[in-house]
Parts: structure tokens; sequence; C-alpha cells
């Protein structure tokens, strides 16, 4: 990992998985007792039901998946990331449609755990 002045952290390595950078980063919502690898098991089952993601961005409490496929059932989708991640409605997203347009614009979700 290397540091920036403007506080971007790059990260270059080799992968056996996606989800390595997870570990890396150590990615967790340890304030609602999810950890690096529960937080990959949620991965893992929204990935089997939705359709392959990609880890755009990764920091130590924040993530922003690439969709492979739009959600044929937003509200289903929606539901299912609060399961893991409850700050997406109750702080970044207050809106159910704001995050849907975010969504459908960006074809990612972000996720974080404050």
């Amino acid at each position: 990992m290397e540091g920036f002045e403007s506080g971007v952290e790059v990260a270059v390595g080799q992968s056996d998985s996606k989800y390595d950078i997870l570990c890396w980063a150590k990615t967790d919502g340890s304030n609602y007792d999810i950890y690096t690898y529960d937080l990959i098991c949620e991965l893992k089952k929204i990935e089997e039901k939705y359709g392959e993601l990609e880890i755009l961005q990764a920091t130590y409490d924040s993530l922003e998946l690439g969709l492979s496929r739009l959600p044929e059932d937003y509200s289903e989708f929606i539901y299912d990331l609060c399961g893991f991640c409850p700050d997406l409605r109750a702080q970044m997203f207050h809106e159910e449609e704001d995050l849907i347009e975010y969504i459908r614009e960006n074809h990612s979700v972000p996720l974080w755990w404050d």
C-alpha cells in the first residue's frame, strides 16, 4: 500500500480472489459486529442472488460495489444490502428513491459502516 499527499492510498498485489482487497483494507462493520470474513460471506450471497459484483474501492469502513446487472427488484436488493449494512439507509440514503437513482446512474452501490 502506498499513501499519497492527497490522502489516497493505492494497493497493488497479486491476488487469488477479488475479495482479497477487503482483507488488505481490513474492511468491516465492526460497530455492527460484522467483520471482514462476515462481509465476504454476505457479498457472496448477494452475488449468488443478483449477479457478479466488482469491488471498485475498499477502505477500513466502506466499499463501492460495481454491479454486472441492475436488480429487477430494487426494494428487495436494498433490503438485502441493509441486512448487513444498516448505514446504507440510516445515514447514506434516507430515501429509497435516492439510492435507486444512484444505483441506476452509477451501476454501483456504496456501502459504509459508521
